[in-house]
């Protein structure tokens, strides 16, 4: 019946959008430093899916794909431009085929041809390295104009920074106006409609350890190893969302080279601890996870960072039915702290 759902082009289209907007700027240091509006432009390839993982039924059958984006950053000269790839998954908020409103949501990496440097380019307070880790979002009403083409319009949101790998770090937020063409390459399959078994909403634990690397923020250029021990207990509201709550406790060998740069600061090595507790909020799909934590430091305090509150946003894989894996984003509010991998192991409540 669907001998043809296994041709790699099927429930394909491809599609190309224009931007328009402005550079959202962080910092006075940063708003006088920009001289245009934003321009940029997309290329997306992309597959439907049709049900055939019951994870695709549960998310309303999303699109994933790859994306390619180019961009100016308002200032030529100093910023340079941006060129980035990501994957990419787009679900459908409303509506149906012929006029629908989406989300699109990507993580990849990005490139842009001018960072800072001390002699040749010191104006550059934004971004510290050529590689940066690029965030997409749009959301796009889509119309059916004939049968395999649509009109795309909506509104664009980017990110790049470098995660502190590097200083400055800053980054650059472009918000955008966005008006495209989609084609389909070849005709929709139907949606496989699938029968789920009773979920299990039993409580389960989870504890691991992550290992991260920062910079310091005195331009110095130095690398700092951050160690974490990390646990949550975790009950589950639906297949999808998951609440927890658990400890954490760092490690940041970056602390005695930030205090004793800074005037009247005195380090002790009790410096480079601190310690939390954190809830989380966990959304499922398959065997990923995407994890958004808040956290507040207790009983020791983060002896650097000023802030009370941490986060972290996380992409978590469960490798198998005990082990998983995470790659992590550390924060504090809008500051992005340092990228982390993680390993750890679960417990699970069969009853």
């Amino acid at each position: 019946m669907h001998s043809q759902d296994n041709r790699f082009w099927d429930n394909t289209s491809v599609s190309a959008h224009y931007h328009y907007g402005s550079v959202l700027a962080e910092y006075s240091s940063f708003t006088y430093l920009t001289e245009d509006f934003v321009q940029s432009v997309d290329l997306y390839f992309e597959k439907e899916t049709v049900g055939k993982n019951p994870w695709e039924e549960v998310f309303g059958y999303p699109t994933y794909g790859i994306g390619l984006f180019y961009t100016t950053l308002g200032n030529d000269e100093i910023h340079g431009r941006e060129l980035a790839v990501f994957p990419y998954m787009k679900f459908r908020i409303l509506g149906k085929e012929k006029l629908n409103l989406s989300g699109l949501m990507g993580l990849g990496l990005g490139y842009v041809t001018k960072s800072y440097d001390p002699e040749r380019n010191p104006f550059n307070v934004v971004i510290g390295s050529k590689f940066n880790i690029h965030f997409q979002a749009s959301l796009l009403v889509r119309y059916q104009l004939i049968n395999s083409v649509s009109l795309d319009a909506g509104l664009g949101f980017a990110h790049f920074s470098n995660g502190n790998t590097a200083e400055p770090n800053i980054g650059i937020n472009n918000a955008t106006m966005t008006a495209g063409i989609a084609y389909r390459l070849s005709e929709k399959s139907p949606q496989i409609k699938n029968e789920f078994l009773p979920m299990k909403k039993s409580w389960f634990w989870e504890a691991g350890v992550t290992l991260g690397s920062k910079s310091t923020r005195s331009l110095q250029q130095s690398r700092h190893m951050v160690f974490a021990a990390t646990a949550d207990v975790w009950k589950p509201l639906t297949r999808v969302v998951s609440v927890g709550i658990g400890p954490d406790v760092f490690y940041d060998t970056a602390a005695e080279t930030e205090l004793l740069g800074r005037p009247n600061e005195q380090y002790q090595s009790s410096d480079q601890l601190s310690s939390g507790i954190h809830a989380s909020v966990a959304f499922r799909y398959g065997k990923f996870r995407l994890i958004i934590q808040t956290g507040a430091y207790l009983l020791k305090e983060n002896a650097v960072i000023d802030d009370f509150i941490y986060n972290r946003a996380m992409m978590r894989f469960d490798a198998s039915k005990r082990i998983f894996v995470h790659f992590a984003m550390k924060s504090h509010l809008h500051i992005l702290d340092y990228p982390e991998l993680g390993i750890g192991y679960r417990w699970q409540n069969e009853n």
